[in-house]
């Protein structure tokens, strides 16, 4: 897997969505569905005993995952049988509200260089990465994606803004079951390739994946390689005993949740140093494909919405970064961001900028990096954004300052940040603060232990 990362599909679950922060109810497939049962009593009348039959499944903590299909199903009949689009829009309105507020995860597996599998219905990955999402009903897409390198994330059992890929209810799990195209290429992969199987959990219990991992029990029992699952430790014994005559090995990631990043980019660290002997070959064939791409995506400009066009753009710039050309990626998506950003909605504006920035500040670029953080703060006073961003923005106007030797607005920045920080953002805001003094000679300030609790 990781001598090999370009033959690993990384499968994600209801845990990567979860884990990015998306805590909206409909981010699990429970809650996603008690939303669909009050949509069908809300908007098509539908009789309350009716209802109450459904959740009382659902309230089930042993509902067996076949219980759960029926469940959507009878909330995909009660939808588009009031009116087509009304399922759609249920959707849309759900599904399309879960929103992650941290990428670090989903960027960390893209770093491991496999392709990205979903089982989810929602963006989390493509918000994260700005990649492009494709289902398994799309079967010439679909077939690039297992064929060659692609930056696509493949949703297995569809996405949101296609109502017609949903795998929710019984009749869609029987029909993906049975489609010869998604069943041959999973089948494929398992025989070709390597499985890694991130936050799925029960998930590999549902009838898609209980199909294939039954037919890998038998078909595939004598094989040598296997595939792998990334679990808590303390649930190591029960996922052997579960998969017991599955090549699926269960691999410990730490003791909870909030270890699986750090074993992520430690995994993501070892693939990259197995790459490196051939770092110059692999940039030098980055930077062609580089340049192909994005002048394609140039000329394509007016063709693709706006959104997707600085996704890609992000997505490229990254892929070369990652290879090694820093600057050339950096001063690229920077241009483009510059000179190309009209109707970009102001929220997508900030974070693309704050992208642009960040890069530009890791090579050595400050004042290019100045322009994109100055824009930001014109725009800000009339802008709602989160916690995360307005602290990642104070801390991206620090780093730019004090690289600058701006030092009366770095000092400016940190007094406005302290009243914000926790104590570990104060600790360093005020090592920050101590060096500047010390850089203008104020030697007193700099040794000063008494200003630390003024700021408290």
């Amino acid at each position: 897997m990781i001598a090999h990362p370009d033959r690993v599909i990384i499968v994600t679950g209801i845990g990567v969505s979860l884990a990015s922060g998306a805590n909206h109810a409909c981010a699990t497939w429970k809650g996603l569905l008690q939303h669909g049962l009050q949509q069908c009593q809300d908007m098509c009348g539908t009789d309350h005993t009716l209802i109450e039959a459904q959740r009382a499944i659902l309230a089930s903590a042993n509902a067996p995952a076949h219980a759960l299909a029926g469940v959507g199903q009878f909330i995909t009949d009660e939808l588009t049988q009031k009116r087509p689009g009304l399922y759609g829009a249920w959707l849309s309105e759900s599904i399309g509200s879960v929103i992650p507020k941290d990428a670090s995860l989903v960027r960390a597996l893209a770093s491991l260089g496999g392709k990205l599998t979903t089982t989810n219905y929602d963006n989390t990955i493509e918000a994260g990465t700005g990649r492009s999402a494709i289902t398994w009903r799309q079967r010439a897409l679909a077939t690039r994606f297992f064929r060659e390198p692609t930056e696509d994330v493949l949703h297995l059992h569809g996405h949101f803004r296609h109502p017609d890929s949903i795998v929710l209810g019984a009749r869609s799990y029987g029909e993906i079951c049975g489609d010869d195209f998604s069943r041959t290429a999973l089948r494929g992969f398992m025989i070709s390739g390597t499985f890694l199987f991130v936050g799925c959990g029960a998930g590999l219990d549902d009838p898609n994946f209980g199909v294939l991992l039954d037919w890998a029990r038998t078909t595939l029992k004598e094989c040598h390689h296997s595939h792998f699952i990334l679990v808590r430790s303390d649930e190591l014994d029960a996922w052997r005993t579960h998969l017991h005559g599955i090549p699926v090995e269960p691999i410990p990631y730490g003791s909870s949740h909030t270890d699986l990043l750090q074993f992520l980019e430690q995994l993501s660290a070892r693939v990259k140093q197995q790459r490196a002997p051939g770092q110059l070959s692999l940039l030098a064939s980055s930077q062609s494909d580089f340049d192909a791409k994005w002048d394609e995506l140039g000329l394509n400009r007016e063709s693709v919405p706006v959104q997707e066009y600085f996704q890609r753009s992000r997505m490229l710039a990254g892929d070369l970064w990652r290879a090694g050309g820093r600057r050339r990626a950096a001063m690229a998506f920077s241009s483009r961001l510059m000179f190309q950003s009209e109707g970009l909605l102001i929220s997508d504006h900030l974070e693309f900028s704050m992208d642009a920035a960040e890069w530009l500040l890791e090579d050595g670029l400050p004042s290019m990096a100045s322009d994109h953080l100055g824009g930001i703060g014109k725009t800000l006073p009339g802008v709602d954004i989160s916690q995360e961003q307005l602290r990642r923005y104070r801390d991206l106007s620090i780093r730019c300052m004090d690289a600058l030797c701006a030092y009366t607005e770095t000092m400016q920045a940190i007094e406005d940040s302290l009243s914000h920080a926790d104590s570990e953002e104060r600790e360093w805001l005020q090592a920050i603060r101590s060096e500047i003094h010390f850089l203008q000679g104020d030697y007193a300030e700099a040794t000063d232990e008494g200003g630390e609790s003024n700021d408290q």
